[in-house]
């Protein structure tokens, strides 16, 4: 099972993933082109195949030191203890405002409780940048292999079902969804005469960032909907308490 699970990796991260996202580059930038002749198929699919490579490592590395993040530029702008000191500066402050005391025991319970209760609750949140990402935990089970041969550490969840089967999945749906329309445009005449005018590249093209502006939303739609919910909570706050004066809530103690 080990070594089925580390064969399927390889096999995904290393060739048709590469080949994949190698097409989809090519098709998309260079555009398409027929040719007969067997010699310049094999040298586009070895090029394809290294500039899919290249790609696609690249991006892990950035994954792994999660260079699409804010937080990675700002701590090379500002430098790394500066952002930190004044994010937890803040982060003090914004808590210190919204609480208003930190002193009050029933109102932490309550908020600790609520808290304890969301994480519960909670779905596991996926990623894929910084060291708790699915390219970092598919890295530590290759690492763990290959200096201390630790094959217990061969995760099949790391490995495939969070880092190279989502990869090949997402690239799939970005290279098939314009193949079928170029395929379709072959058969339906009405598609093939307008085929003919905006060319295939164009197909294709248009086809890639449709599917691909999609596929993202869907992967993304419980992000978007935290965001939408969150920006919906501060404009109803906003329009239901202006003008309010707010102030700490404290229980009454009962006299004894």
């Amino acid at each position: 099972e080990k070594m089925k699970t580390l064969s399927s990796f390889f096999v995904l991260w290393l060739v048709v993933c590469p080949l994949q996202l190698g097409f989809l580059h090519s098709s998309f930038f260079v555009g398409i082109r027929h040719s007969s002749d067997w010699y310049a198929h094999v040298y586009t699919l070895l090029v394809n195949w290294g500039t899919g490579t290249l790609l696609l490592n690249s991006w892990a590395a950035m994954c792994y030191f999660h260079m699409f993040t804010k937080k990675f530029w700002a701590d090379i702008v500002v430098g790394d203890g500066q952002v930190n000191a004044d994010n937890e500066d803040q982060g003090i402050d914004r808590v210190g405002v919204r609480q208003g005391g930190m002193n009050n025991p029933a109102r932490n319970a309550g908020r600790d409780h609520d808290a304890e209760g969301i994480n519960a609750n909670e779905p596991r949140k996926f990623i894929w940048q910084g060291k708790q990402g699915a390219i970092a935990h598919a890295m530590e089970s290759i690492k763990a292999l290959v200096l201390g041969w630790e094959w217990d550490k061969i995760d099949k969840q790391a490995l495939l079902q969070d880092c190279a089967l989502p990869v090949s999945k997402h690239l799939a749906i970005s290279c098939g969804i314009p193949i079928a329309a170029l395929s379709i445009e072959l058969v339906v005449p009405l598609a093939k005469v307008i085929g003919r005018q905006i060319g295939p590249t164009a197909i294709f093209r248009t086809f890639a960032i449709v599917s691909i502006v999609v596929d993202f939303i869907n992967s993304s739609k419980h992000s978007l909907q935290s965001w939408f919910q969150a920006a919906h909570g501060i404009a109803r706050d906003d329009r239901y308490l202006i003008g309010e004066i707010l102030l700490n809530y404290s229980p009454q103690q009962a006299s004894s």
